[in-house]
């Protein structure tokens, strides 16, 4: 992945940061292969999304 890429900022609600944190972690477990970037992109989404939900639910106090 490169490094000087356009960053994009995103809201969402809790349900949607789940749906989301889910999809991406179903498509980098059933990655068919291809570019290992595609699958180390997948993983780095994966963690930040999941950082992003347990930062959210830190702060509402459900865990």
């Amino acid at each position: 992945m490169e490094q000087d890429q356009t960053v994009v900022s995103i809201e969402l609600g809790l349900d949607a940061l789940r749906v989301m944190h889910r999809a991406i972690n179903q498509a980098y477990e059933s990655w068919p292969g291809g570019h290992a970037e595609e699958q180390e992109c997948l993983f780095t989404m994966r963690n930040q999304l999941y950082a992003a939900l347990m930062d959210q639910l830190l702060d509402m106090e459900a865990i």
